[in-house]
């Protein structure tokens, strides 16, 4: 018997002969330091260790823009969504003629058009389209190009947005925010079986702040969906919760920080409310002789219910994920050298990693990936307003 399996090819096979999809499926396990290893085994490991890596559960950075096209009568305006895979190095692009319903200027080649992704989730993106005359919010779907118009025109621009899951259920909530006076907030709900938006005002004190009334503008808003409740931030890092069944507000002072902040993110995960923020330092760079040098300094927290506080957390296990529309993913999902990271976009324009642990940044490039550059997204030219990045997840299948 012994003999026989000895004689049995198929038990004599070699490691360097096992399939490629096995050894992609090992090599997505391993973190960069391990893969040295794997591609030394013999020059097929090498090959499928230098392949980049696939890991689906990856959000996609998408950018938003709005550009106009003249045909023979009318000009056009057309919404078109870039997204970029990380992985596989590509650019996909997909367009949407804006209906003459939605745009008032379409018969006016001289107005100027422009559009805002305010949130992202399930694939969908919740976009602002602005004119001169108005405003209105439409959700899009770049993957199948597919768009859901919302009902009503504002005047008033969009403070922050968000919504409580796929746009394709029934019971799927809008929220959106603005401010028109000193102190005073607006939210709005609406849900599909509504005929128009439900509006609640709050007036904010702004305690005496003469010169910080922005502090008091609502900045990222997540929804809970355990405690049906909606959780909002303002620039000082303010945390405030709106009960919008029983439209209630409640303003959580104290949990302001003593540094400066420039940008603030409220992330939901498992029922918790996290908040990112981040620190711009400017310093002259006398390396490269270029002027101001510009570095982000990340932090996040988590709020304490027991004490009404921000605590600061170092997201072992976790990878984050900030835009206007922000992810909080397990590290297994993501890829290990992700671990307690933080992944934006610096100044709208390079995507950046930055790691909470070792307060430093990490290159895309070197995990094998791809970074988002003008070179990869192409350069918005002067038919182009208004573009935006964000996180997306990928295309997204209903189950």
């Amino acid at each position: 018997m012994a003999n026989e399996e000895s004689q049995n090819p198929e038990n004599n096979r070699s490691w360097a002969n096992l399939p490629v999809e096995i050894l992609r499926v090992i090599r997505n396990k391993l973190q960069s330091s391990t893969l040295i290893r794997f591609r030394a085994v013999c020059k097929r490991w090498s090959q499928t260790g230098n392949e980049k890596r696939r890991i689906s559960n990856l959000p996609w950075p998408i950018v938003n823009t709005c550009k106009r096209r003249l045909t023979e009568k009318l000009p056009r305006f057309i919404m078109k969504h870039e997204f970029y895979d990380p992985h596989e190095g590509k650019t996909h692009q997909t367009y949407f003629e804006i209906p003459e319903s939605s745009s008032y200027l379409a018969y006016n080649s001289d107005l100027q058009y422009n559009s805002r992704v305010l949130a992202s989730k399930k694939g969908w993106v919740l976009v602002e389209e602005e004119s001169p005359v108005s405003r209105i919010i439409n959700l899009y779907n770049p993957f199948v190009n597919d768009v859901i118009p919302l009902p009503g025109t504002f005047c008033h621009e969009v403070d922050a947005a968000n919504f409580s899951g796929s746009p394709t259920s029934p019971d799927c909530v809008f929220f959106m925010s603005f401010h028109c006076n000193r102190g005073r907030t607006h939210i709005g709900t609406y849900r599909f079986a509504d005929e128009d938006w439900i509006w609640s005002t709050y007036a904010v004190p702004v305690l005496g702040r003469e010169d910080d009334v922005d502090k008091v503008v609502i900045k990222s808003m997540v929804y809970n969906e355990g405690e049906a409740m909606l959780y909002f931030v303002f620039q000082d890092g303010t945390l405030g919760s709106f009960d919008f069944l029983e439209k209630k507000w409640n303003i959580f002072w104290g949990t302001e920080f003593d540094h400066p902040i420039e940008s603030v993110h409220l992330v939901e995960a498992k029922g918790e409310i996290l908040l990112a923020t981040c620190i711009v330092n400017q310093e002259e760079d006398n390396r490269t002789r270029r002027g101001i040098k510009y570095d982000c300094h990340w932090n996040v927290y988590w709020f304490d219910r027991s004490c009404w506080s921000w605590v600061s957390q170092w997201l072992e296990g976790w990878t984050l994920f900030v835009s206007d529309a922000s992810f909080l993913l397990p590290t297994s999902e993501v890829g290990e050298d992700l671990d307690g990271c933080v992944c934006y976009f610096f100044r709208n324009m390079y995507w950046r990693i930055y790691s909470l642990r070792d307060e430093w940044y990490i290159l895309p490039e070197s995990l094998g990936w791809n970074a988002v550059e003008g070179s990869v997204i192409e350069e918005s030219s002067k038919a182009e307003v208004g573009r935006k990045y964000l996180w997306i997840e990928p295309p997204y299948t209903e189950s």
